[in-house]
């Protein structure tokens, strides 16, 4: 990208522009539009001081957003060349520091702690309504689990089957904690509201739970 000054309107425009595609990008795990945008020399400036070089942070990126460890501030986001950079908040928080429970997965990994934790579950819903699920999802159950402390990520999975169009939620959770945040203390309880139901031939009773000891990308 090249380095614009904020006191040019039309600078500010573009970079009011970039900072939303940046934050879109890092919520949809875009790893194409940051490929396209980011220069060779790119650098990450973390809020504790770490720095994550182009290929690295691309990496991260391509994990999904990690939002709750999204305190109210983004790190620093350092653009174009290290040597000459621009930089600007990516938007995702508003305050500049992370507190020590909410730790980046870069920090966790450093640390060596973190067992992240993989929720699956399964329904069937009329092929009518494959693409109203989907909306729910997205409009009403992904953003309030953005809230909860200790989401990661969530990935919707369908496909065909004789009874209709079969879904399959993934969701990644930090903790067993966290997802007794979602689900109670039963945390293996499958959380189905009304409105979904109505949209269901079938659906599991319960999710199962798998520990991620590898990923790659």
């Amino acid at each position: 990208m090249r380095a614009t000054s904020e006191s040019d309107p039309a600078a500010a425009t573009t970079l009011r522009r970039l900072n939303q595609e940046y934050v879109d990008a890092f919520m949809n795990a875009d790893v194409g539009w940051y490929r396209e945008n980011l220069a060779d020399d790119f650098v990450c400036i973390e809020s504790d001081g770490s720095v994550l070089g182009r290929d690295e942070f691309l990496r991260d990126a391509a994990r999904g957003p990690d939002v709750a460890t999204c305190c109210s501030s983004p790190p620093t986001r350092t653009i174009g060349s290290s040597s000459s950079p621009t930089t600007w908040s990516c938007g995702l928080c508003s305050t500049g520091r992370r507190e020590e429970k909410h730790l980046s997965r870069s920090q966790a990994r450093r640390r060596g702690e973190g067992v992240v934790i993989s929720r699956h579950w399964k329904g069937i819903s009329r092929r009518d309504q494959a693409d109203a699920y989907i909306r729910h999802l997205k409009v009403e159950t992904f953003p309030a689990l953005r809230a909860i402390p200790g989401f990661v990520r969530a990935s919707i999975l369908k496909r065909e089957v004789a009874k209709g169009m079969e879904f399959q939620i993934i969701t990644v959770w930090d903790s067993l904690d966290a997802i007794r945040a979602f689900a109670g203390q039963d945390a293996e309880l499958a959380v189905v509201p009304a409105v979904a139901r109505e949209m269901m031939v079938e659906f599991e009773a319960r999710a199962s739970h798998y520990e991620v000891v590898h990923a790659t990308s």
